[in-house]
């Protein structure tokens, strides 16, 4: 199976179009990673950088006339502008390329998406990743409608076998290209090979989808109004692009993070740790706390799709009882949905298999001295959080966290905390059997 990319970067334009300076070290950063032996292992990267039509278009023939097997995977990156002309078709800019534009003008000084998917549709492979790390204009104005619904790459370059990743459809993007650094979605889609934090299953490999999803994420937190896209049809998600590296330094420290968390964060004994491993694998104090918090809050998020997944299986349970072709079916497609994985999905039927059985609730009356406040203490907080897993799992300490939050000890009993973690409990036989366990134990206090 060979491995084959095309990088273009084009930073310096004809006038009318401002320069993109990130665009040529956008493409020297991903050569870097996709031809590690250790992560990408393509063997051929061709790198354009400010080119002219002709040129791009006569290499992309010599790339895509490589393949002989469908097999082979062919990797596009393009980082620069895009024009979109009157009739909607898209276009991308070379360093012929100013404005305004004449009709024919453009059609010498750019390359068509036309052409790019004429080209991808002939060729042997049928495991395309496209990424476009770019800004849009219009090719004969200087305003762009940038309604998403009127860009559509997916119909001008979509196809099965294909998958495309786009940095975002709307011309607010290229203010987010910083002078002496990548581009920041492009920063992104490195980091998450190099690191290995884009493989979110942890198969050691990084699939199209992980690594759109972790870019994505990353995206969004610095730059909300930039929205990151993926266009692919059925199995196209699921090509596999590059494996994780077990001797990179930055993924070591990230799969000591991964190890140290616990109840979804950091403790400061931990902490001591972590900064040892910093010093020893000799990753800057920046890197560090960025791999941190990544992973942090990627255990936190996954553990929030546990819980919605194991409410949802509760609730099924409870109204069901036993769990049918169908269901299970339904609740596969939950699982995907959500990305888990099936050692945890087993764990939770077998759990809430557990508390079914045991669960029966009880109707007696409470004692009437439980209308008397207790007040709380770190014991009964405890107390509450260890019940709550045999039901929720690990999220059982952020539930506890948010039912205390903004409230001192002071402002809240015993009771009212009880009564405040059962509200979230979505199954209300299994809310109902925990308050009452809890409220009866503070008759024993």
């Amino acid at each position: 199976m060979a491995k084959i990319a095309m990088l273009i970067g084009v930073s310096e334009y004809k006038s009318g179009l401002l320069p993109l300076p990130s665009a040529i070290r956008d493409i020297e950063a991903m050569k870097k990673v996709l031809s590690d032996p250790q992560i990408g292992e393509f063997k051929t990267v061709g790198v354009l950088s400010n080119p002219d039509p002709a040129t791009i278009q006569i290499d992309l023939q010599a790339i895509s006339s490589l393949t002989r097997d469908k097999n082979d995977l062919i990797f596009l990156f393009f980082s620069g502008y895009i024009l979109q002309d009157e009739r909607g078709k898209l276009y991308f800019a070379t360093r012929s390329t100013g404005k305004p534009l004449s009709k024919e003008r453009l059609q010498t000084s750019t390359v068509s998406f036309e052409f790019i998917k004429d080209l991808l549709d002939k060729c042997q492979s049928r495991r395309q990743i496209i990424v476009l790390d770019c800004c849009l204009s219009g090719a004969f104005t200087e305003d762009l409608q940038t309604d998403k619904r009127t860009i559509n790459i997916r119909s001008q370059l979509g196809a099965e076998g294909r998958a495309i990743l786009t940095a975002d459809n709307s011309t607010d993007y290229s203010f987010v290209h910083k002078e002496d650094r990548l581009s920041v979605y492009t920063n992104y889609l490195v980091e998450g090979l190099e690191t290995g934090m884009a493989d979110r299953d942890q198969d050691a490999m990084v699939a199209v989808e992980e690594w759109h999803e972790y870019a994505q994420e990353k995206v969004l937190e610095i730059a909300p109004t930039v929205k990151p896209e993926i266009y692919a049809i059925k199995e196209s998600y699921k090509i596999l692009l590059a494996k994780v590296s077990p001797n990179n330094a930055k993924h070591q420290y990230y799969q000591e993070v991964k190890r140290l968390i616990s109840n979804g964060n950091i403790s400061s004994d931990n902490y001591l740790q972590l900064k040892q491993k910093q010093l020893l694998l000799n990753i800057s104090p920046e890197d560090a706390q960025n791999i941190e918090v990544t992973t942090v809050k990627f255990y936190q998020n996954y553990q929030k799709k546990l819980a919605r997944y194991e409410e949802t299986l509760a609730q099924v349970i409870a109204e069901y009882g036993t769990l049918n072709d169908k269901i299970r079916l339904n609740l596969k497609q939950l699982q995907q949905v959500l990305g888990i994985k099936t050692k945890d999905i087993q764990a939770i039927e077998k759990r809430l298999t557990q508390i079914k059985s045991q669960l029966v609730v009880d109707t007696a009356p409470l004692p009437e001295s439980l209308a008397t406040p207790i007040p709380l203490n770190p014991d009964f907080v405890e107390l509450c959080k260890q019940e709550l897993a045999s039901y929720v799992g690990p999220m059982a300490n952020m539930m506890v966290k948010e039912a205390l939050a903004g409230k001192s000890k002071s402002d809240i009993s015993c009771q009212q905390l009880v009564e405040a973690i059962a509200s979230k409990i979505r199954n209300l036989q299994q809310a109902e059997t925990f308050k009452r366990k809890l409220l009866l134990s503070l008759c024993d206090q």
